[in-house]
C-alpha cells in the first residue's frame, strides 16, 4: 500500500506497474512541491527544492537526507587491470596511486553522521578496492562512524581469499558485487564465463545458486555467506556496457532519450576529493574536467548537492536528446515503458519545479 511517506524512494517491480496506474495514481500525486518519478525499474521522489540552489546548511541537510540513496567514495586510485571496456584501458590507473586524504576522508563521513547516514556507501569507483588493505581501516572507520549505513563494494575479485574474505566482512562491509572478466582484452564468451564464475566460487569455498543465466548476455551467482549480499557475475559488456561519459566504444551505442535521475540520488567522490555528477564522470580525464561539480577541499557534501547540482537536475529531468556526456549513456534508462502519461509527466515536473518550461 503506497501509503504514508509514499514518496521517499519507493521501489515497485516494473511488471506491476501499468500504464492506467501511471496515467492515474501517479499524476495524481504531483502536488505542489513533490512528485514520484519512474527511473529504471523503481520510482524515485522528486522535489521542487532539486531544482533551487539552497545556501541554509539545515535545508541542505534535510534534502540530502531525504534523497540521497548512494554516496561513491573512491579511497585510492590504484587499479591492476586495463580492461578494454573501461576507460582504464586508455587512462593510467597502474602508476601512482592517489590516495584519499584521511582528513577528506574523515570530513566525508562527518558530514555524513550529521544527518544520522542510512544509506549505501560503496568503495568502488575505477580502482579495485581491495588492492590495497588500507580498505580494512577505511572500511572500520565508517562502520564506528555511520553505524546505520551499509558499507558495499565492487570488485574485481583478483584479490580476494576466503580469509580476506573474512576480514572484510568483520571489518563491516554487507554487500559485495565480484565482476569477473576473461582478462583484459578478450570478449565475452559464454561458456568460459559461466565456468570462470564457478572456479572462482569452488576457490572461495562458497555455496549458493544461479539467478541469472542469459546466454550471451550475462550471469549471475547469489553465494551464501554469512548475512552479507555476495553476487558474483560477468557480463556482456558489448550488450549491456556503458560509454562512460563518451570514453568508451560499444556495439551497443544509441542515443538516450529518458530522463537520469543519478544526480538526485547519489553522489560521487574521486580520490583527489572532485565530486562527480555521476559515476561515468572521472576527474583524472582531460575531457571529462569541465563536468566537475565541487571539490570537498573546499565545499562540502551539502553545498555540492543543494546548489552544484541544481542545473544537471534540470536538464535531465526530461525526455529527449541529452547533451555531451550524456548523449549515449544507456545507463538505468527507463525499464518501464514510456507511455505518454509519463512523458506528460515529466514535462509537468520541469514546467512546475524549475519555472524554465
Amino acid at each position: 500500500m503506497l501509503m504514508g511517506r509514499i514518496f521517499n524512494v519507493v521501489k515497485v517491480s516494473a511488471s506491476l506497474v501499468s500504464a492506467r496506474w501511471l496515467s492515474s495514481a501517479a499524476r495524481r500525486r504531483l502536488f505542489s512541491d513533490r512528485a514520484a518519478m519512474p527511473f529504471g525499474n523503481r520510482y524515485v521522489e522528486i522535489r521542487k527544492q532539486h531544482f533551487v540552489e539552497i545556501a541554509d546548511r539545515n535545508a541542505q541537510k534535510r534534502l540530502f537526507a531525504l534523497s540521497v540513496e548512494m554516496v561513491e567514495i573512491e579511497v585510492f586510485s590504484y587499479c591492476n587491470r586495463k580492461c578494454w571496456f573501461c576507460p582504464n584501458v586508455d587512462y593510467d590507473r597502474r602508476g601512482a596511486n592517489v590516495i584519499m586524504e584521511s582528513s577528506l576522508y574523515d570530513k566525508v563521513l562527518k558530514e555524513l553522521s550529521e544527518i544520522d547516514y542510512k544509506g549505501k556507501i560503496f568503495y568502488s569507483r575505477y580502482n579495485e578496492p581491495f588492492a590495497d588493505r588500507m580498505i580494512l581501516d577505511r572500511l572500520r572507520q565508517a562502520r564506528t562512524t555511520l553505524p546505520k549505513a551499509r558499507l558495499c563494494t565492487f570488485t574485481n575479485g583478483d584479490y580476494l581469499t576466503p580469509e580476506f574474505l573474512g576480514e572484510i566482512y568483520d571489518a563491516g562491509l554487507r554487500e559485495m558485487y565480484v565482476s569477473l572478466y576473461l582478462g583484459n582484452k578478450v570478449r565475452f564468451d559464454d561458456d568460459r564465463m559461466e565456468a570462470r564464475i564457478e572456479r572462482f566460487v569452488e576457490k572461495m569455498g562458497l555455496s549458493g545458486s544461479w539467478k541469472i543465466r542469459t546466454r550471451g548476455v550475462e550471469y549471475h551467482f547469489k553465494a551464501d555467506y554469512r548475512d552479507m549480499e555476495l553476487v558474483v557475475f560477468g557480463r556482456n559488456f558489448n550488450e549491456i556496457g556503458y560509454d562512460r561519459g563518451g570514453t568508451v566504444q560499444l556495439a551497443n551505442a544509441c542515443t538516450r532519450r529518458s530522463p537520469c535521475l543519478i544526480p538526485f540520488t547519489a553522489m560521487y567522490i574521486d580520490a583527489n576529493g572532485s565530486v562527480v555528477p555521476c559515476c561515468n564522470i572521472r576527474s583524472d580525464i582531460p575531457d571529462h574536467r569541465g563536468y566537475l561539480v565541487g571539490d570537498l577541499h573546499n565545499d562540502s557534501i551539502y553545498d555540492i548537492y543543494a546548489k552544484r547540482l541544481v542545473g544537471w537536475r534540470a536538464e535531465l529531468i526530461r525526455f529527449g536528446g541529452k547533451k555531451t556526456p550524456c548523449d549515449m549513456c544507456l545507463m538505468h534508462e527507463t525499464k518501464i515503458p514510456a507511455t505518454q502519461a509519463i512523458v506528460t509527466l515529466s514535462e509537468e515536473i520541469y514546467e512546475k519545479f524549475t519555472q524554465r518550461g
